[in-house]
C-alpha cells in the first residue's frame, strides 16, 4: 500500500500534466514523468516506496482518462476538427504502436532513447532560436512608432494608429499572411473574415435610422452574435460595442470595435483583416488616412491549382476580389506579389514591414510572374474565362489569346460561413422588419422557426466531401502526417513517448493553435481507450506484483489521482486564452525540452 507522500508526489505529477495536456493538446505524459523522475532521483523509490514505471505509466493513463471527457468538450471539435490530421495520424499510429512493441525485446532502448532525447533537444533548440530571432525582430519593430494620424472623424476614439486591410485575398490567404509576419509583428492582430461590411451593408435599410438608439442596438446585436458564431467567437458584449461606437452609429464603427475586441484581446496594437467587396468610400469616411491596404496579387492559375474547392467558385471569386482591389486608390495601397515572396521571402517580408511600420509606401518590387504549371485544359478555360480581363489588367499572360467563353454559373461562392451565421444572415433581409438578435435562439432562428431537415443521406455525402477534399490530390502535407503519425506510434510502442514527432511536425506545418490543440486531443482520446483495453487484456509481468494492474489496497492514489486531474483541466484550459500563436509555440518548445531531458536521465539511470 501507497504511502502518503507517494499519493502526494503522483498527484503533484499528475496536476502539471493535465495543467500541460489542458492547455495545449499535448504534454501530459511529458510533463507526468518529468515530475516522476524528479521524485525517483530524489530518493522517493528507497525512503517511500515509489512504484516503478510501469505501474506509473498505469496512474498516468487513470488521470488521462478522467480529463477526456471534459477536454473534448472545451475544445470546440464542431468548429476546430480536421479529417486530414485525424484520417493520416490516427491509423498510421494504430500501425506503429505494434511495430514498436514488437521490436522492444530486439531494440537497446536505452540507446534509442538517448538517441531520440538528444534530438529532441536539438530540434527544441532550433525552435528557440528562431522563436529568439521572431522576438528580437518585434523587439525592433515595436521601437518604431506606428504612423498615428489624428481625423476629425473617422476614429473610435481620439488618437488611433493605422489599420490594415488584405484586398484581393480570401481567409487562407490571411492564414498564409499571418503565418508569413505574425511571429515577428505581435504588435498585429489577425482576426478572422468576417466580411462584416460585406454580409450587413445590403441589410442596413431594414435597420432604419442608425441614430435612434433602438435601430443602432438591434445592429450591435446583429453583428455580434453573428460574430459569435464564427469559427473563432470572442464573446462579445453588445452593449460594451456600442458603447465604444459612441456618436459614430456606423457600421463601420461597428466593425472597428469588433476589431479593436479582438486586438485587445490578444495584446496587440492594431489589426490586419480581410474585407470582400467594394467599400472603400465607407471605410474613408470612418477611417480616414489611417486606412491602409495591402493588395495580394497572385495568379488564379496557381491558386486553383492548389485549391481543394470548387475552381468556378476559386476563380469567380478571386476575379470578383481583383476588381475591387484594383479600384482602390494607390496612395492607400501596398502591392504585395505571391510569387516575389516564394522567390525571396526574406526581402519581401522586410519590405512588407517597413509599410506596416509607416517607413515606407513603395510596392513589393517584383512584376507579377505568370505561373508555368500545368493545369487542365477544361480547367483552363474556365479559369482564363473568369478571370481573362482580371489577369492581363494585373500583369499575367494568359494563354488563351482572346478571352474564351463560358455559360456563367448565377451562383458564387460564400464567404467562409459557418451555418450559424448562414442561418442568421437568413433570418435578416433588406425588405423586413430587423428583429434584435437576442430573440433568436442559440442556432440563429427566430421564435416558431424551426430548422431547415438536412436527412442523414445527405449529411453523410458531406461529410465525405469533406473528406475527399482534404485528402486528395495527395500533398506533401499529408505524406508528412502519415509519416510522423508512424513514427508516433513506433515510438509509443518501442519507448512509451508518442508527442515529439507530432510536436515536431506542428512546428513545421503551422496550424491554428485552436486545431493544433482540439486534433491534439483527439488523438490523445484514441490513445487512451487503445491503452486502456490493453490493461483490460493484458496482465501485468510477475514483476509487477499483482495479478491485475489496479491493485487494491491503492484505490486512494487512484481517487487522489482522478480529483486532482479533475481540478487541473480548468487550470489549463484558463491558461488557453492566454497562448497566442507564439506563446503556443514557446510551450511545445518546452514540451521538447523537458522531453529530451528525462529521455535521457532515464537512459543514462538504467544503464548505470
Amino acid at each position: 500500500m501507497v504511502n502518503i507522500p507517494v499519493i502526494a508526489h503522483f498527484a503533484a505529477a499528475t496536476f502539471f500534466g493535465n495543467v500541460a495536456f489542458s492547455a495545449m493538446g499535448f504534454g501530459m505524459a511529458i510533463c507526468y514523468l518529468f515530475v516522476y523522475q524528479i521524485g525517483a532521483l530524489a530518493g522517493l523509490t528507497e525512503c517511500c516506496g515509489l512504484p516503478g514505471l510501469k505501474q506509473a505509466v498505469f496512474i498516468q493513463t487513470i488521470g488521462m482518462t478522467v480529463i477526456q471527457p471534459i477536454v473534448l468538450w472545451k475544445v470546440n471539435l464542431r468548429q476546430n476538427f480536421r479529417w486530414d490530421l485525424i484520417l493520416t495520424m490516427v491509423p498510421m499510429q494504430m500501425i506503429g504502436a505494434p511495430l514498436g512493441q514488437i521490436l522492444q525485446a530486439y531494440t537497446p532502448s536505452e540507446v534509442l532513447k538517448i538517441i531520440v532525447g538528444v534530438v529532441t533537444i536539438l530540434v527544441a533548440g532550433w525552435q528557440a532560436f528562431n522563436l529568439w530571432r521572431a522576438w528580437r525582430a518585434a523587439r525592433a519593430t515595436n521601437s518604431y512608432k506606428m504612423v498615428e494620424v489624428t481625423t476629425e472623424n473617422g476614429t473610435n476614439g481620439d488618437h488611433a494608429g493605422n489599420v490594415f486591410l488584405l484586398a484581393g485575398a480570401r481567409e487562407s490567404e490571411r492564414v498564409w499572411l499571418q503565418g508569413l509576419i505574425g511571429d515577428r509583428n505581435p504588435h498585429i492582430a489577425f482576426p478572422p473574415s468576417l466580411n462584416i461590411l460585406e454580409h450587413f451593408t445590403p441589410l442596413l435599410p431594414s435597420y432604419g435610422d442608425l441614430n435612434k438608439d433602438e435601430s443602432f442596438t438591434s445592429l450591435v446585436e446583429s453583428v455580434c452574435q453573428f460574430v459569435d458564431a464564427s469559427s473563432e467567437p470572442l464573446g462579445l458584449v453588445p452593449g460594451a460595442i456600442a458603447q465604444v461606437c459612441g456618436d459614430q452609429r456606423t457600421l463601420p464603427a461597428v466593425m472597428e470595435a469588433v476589431m479593436d475586441r479582438y486586438t485587445e484581446a490578444r495584446n496587440a496594437r492594431t489589426w490586419l483583416c480581410v474585407e470582400a467587396g467594394e467599400h472603400h468610400e465607407a471605410l474613408t469616411s470612418h477611417f480616414g488616412s489611417r486606412l491602409k491596404y495591402i493588395h495580394l496579387v497572385r495568379d488564379p492559375r496557381e491558386l486553383c491549382h492548389n485549391s481543394n474547392s470548387d475552381l468556378y467558385g476559386v476563380a469567380d471569386t478571386w476575379s470578383r476580389l481583383q476588381r475591387a482591389a484594383t479600384s482602390l486608390p494607390s496612395a492607400h495601397v501596398y502591392t504585395l506579389h505571391y510569387a516575389a515572396v516564394i522567390e525571396d521571402k526574406d526581402s519581401q517580408v522586410e519590405q512588407l514591414e517597413e509599410f506596416l511600420t509607416g517607413h515606407s509606401v513603395k510596392k513589393s518590387g517584383n512584376k507579377p510572374v505568370s505561373w508555368n504549371g500545368q493545369l487542365a485544359d477544361d480547367k483552363l478555360h474556365t479559369v482564363e474565362a473568369l478571370c481573362y480581363m482580371e489577369m492581363k489588367s494585373l500583369g499575367f499572360k494568359p494563354k488563351s489569346k482572346k478571352k474564351p467563353k463560358l455559360e456563367r454559373r448565377g451562383d458564387e461562392e460564400e464567404l467562409n460561413l459557418t451555418d450559424k451565421q448562414r442561418a442568421i444572415l437568413n433570418n435578416l433581409t433588406s425588405d423586413t422588419v430587423v428583429v434584435a438578435v437576442s430573440n433568436t435562439d442559440q442556432n440563429g432562428l427566430l421564435p416558431g422557426q424551426r430548422k431547415p431537415h438536412v436527412d442523414n443521406k445527405t449529411k453523410v455525402k458531406r461529410v465525405f466531401k469533406n473528406i475527399s477534399q482534404e485528402l486528395w490530390p495527395i500533398r506533401p502535407v499529408i505524406v508528412w502526417m502519415c509519416v510522423c503519425g508512424l513514427l508516433s506510434g513506433f515510438l509509443a510502442g518501442l519507448i512509451g513517448v508518442r508527442s515529439p514527432p507530432l510536436i515536431i511536425f506542428f512546428f513545421l506545418y503551422e496550424f491554428p493553435p485552436v486545431q493544433v490543440k482540439a486534433n491534439g486531443a483527439v488523438i490523445a482520446a484514441v490513445n487512451t481507450v487503445v491503452r486502456i483495453i490493453t490493461y483490460v487484456c493484458n496482465p501485468p509481468p510477475e514483476e509487477y506484483g499483482s495479478a491485475s494492474w489496479f491493485i487494491a489496497e491503492d484505490i486512494w492514489l487512484y481517487v487522489v489521482v482522478a480529483v486532482v486531474a479533475i481540478t487541473a483541466s480548468p487550470v489549463g484550459l484558463y491558461f488557453t486564452k492566454y497562448l497566442n500563436k507564439s506563446g503556443y509555440k514557446v510551450g511545445l518548445t518546452a514540451l521538447l525540452i523537458v522531453n529530451g531531458v528525462t529521455m535521457i536521465t532515464t537512459a543514462l539511470l538504467d544503464l548505470i
